[in-house]
């Protein structure tokens, strides 16, 4: 099982992206009939919970049978991950 986490994945329009180009790339039917899992992490909860719902929705959308997991704590998730994508903000949002 192919799992793959995405680090920053509360901005929502990155992660939405993202998680639709890997489910439409041509050439990954291989990848997408073994299911896998997107573990998306970020540090603000309530961003992290809409990104998850989204990632869902994609998934069920492009009737894949990929799973998908979410945690503020990023070490929880990257102990079995094959592939990490890094979206962080360093300056972070204006409030």
């Amino acid at each position: 099982m192919t799992k793959v986490a995405i680090i920053g994945a509360g901005s929502t329009v990155f992660t939405t992206e993202l998680v639709s180009d890997i489910l439409l790339t041509p050439g990954l039917d291989q990848v997408r009939n073994d299911p896998g899992t997107f573990a998306l992490v970020d540090i603000d909860p309530e961003r992290l919970e809409l990104a998850r719902q989204m990632a869902e929705w994609l998934v069920k959308r492009t009737g894949s049978r990929w799973t998908v997991e979410a945690s503020t704590d990023r070490r929880k998730v990257l102990s079995d991950t094959d592939f990490v994508i890094n979206t962080i903000e360093v300056a972070g949002l204006a409030n």
